[in-house]
């Protein structure tokens, strides 16, 4: 075989590996937050991937269906600038599991932010894997958390959480939090509910105070101090000292005495 054929050979076996060759990347900054990627077989029991490469240098390449790449490791500081390339058959494609890990900080936005008489829904846009939720409630002159929800780090994930609404008036925030020095606030949403409105009695209380229906509930004494809370539909208050007391419920703040008996 001359030199010419063993040319032509070799230029004919890269076309080959072009062909059946493509890439996938994903570019951003170094979060501290490691890279997974779903490393599935091409149908003849091979991995799909052949090549990993950071930052144009090549990277050891497991033969396991999940890649993890271990960032930490790899001399790499934070806000620093990655690209992963990744090089796999044509007839199957890998998948990164975590892609947000290499968002910019700050990038975080609120979408698609929506309130009815059952449930709070919004968007998260640029969220990272380990980001949280809290819906804030603004009740008694403060904005209070009702509920604490994980991020699924989907780069735009979509929520609904079902909200137990007070008597009238409503107000409502969600923060986001994906590190204690940097936090987001969603803009406040209103809500009107219609309904019965929930009522104590007596005002003056020997033994016990009864609601209309069964609400949350905390009693303040004189000092504002808090001395009893709880849920139900009636409170003992046989223990408590004759004195005037506040009584916290359904969003409202209302006082009654308590006398001996």
């Amino acid at each position: 075989m001359n030199l010419i054929k063993v040319g032509w050979l070799g230029v004919l076996f890269l076309l080959s590996l072009t062909v059946f060759a493509e890439e996938l990347k994903l570019t951003g900054v170094y979060n501290g937050i490691n890279i997974h990627i779903q490393n599935p077989h091409d149908g003849n029991n091979n991995y799909c991937i052949s090549a990993i490469y950071l930052n144009n240098n090549q990277v050891k390449v497991p033969s396991s269906t999940i890649i993890t790449l271990d960032l930490a490791n790899m001399n790499l500081k934070i806000g620093e600038k990655v690209e992963i390339k990744i090089v796999h058959q044509a007839k199957c494609k890998p998948k990164i599991i975590n892609p947000n890990a290499l968002l910019v900080r700050g990038d975080f936005h609120f979408g698609k932010l929506k309130i009815d008489d059952e449930n709070i829904s919004w968007e998260g846009k640029g969220e990272s894997e380990n980001g949280q939720y809290f819906i804030e409630s603004f009740k008694n002159s403060t904005w209070q958390a009702e509920k604490i929800i994980p991020a699924q780090g989907n780069g735009v994930s979509s929520y609904s959480v079902r909200i137990n609404h007070t008597t009238g008036l409503n107000k409502y925030r969600i923060k986001y939090v994906d590190n204690p020095e940097k936090h987001y606030h969603s803009d406040e949403l209103e809500f009107i509910s219609d309904k019965e409105k929930i009522y104590f009695y007596p005002k003056n209380v020997s033994t016990t105070i009864y609601f209309s229906k069964l609400v949350k509930y905390e009693i303040l004494d004189a000092n504002r101090k808090s001395v009893l809370k709880g849920s139900g539909i009636e409170i003992d208050c046989s223990h408590l000292p004759s004195g005037s007391y506040y009584i916290i419920y359904d969003n409202r703040t209302e006082q009654f005495y308590k006398k001996t008996y």
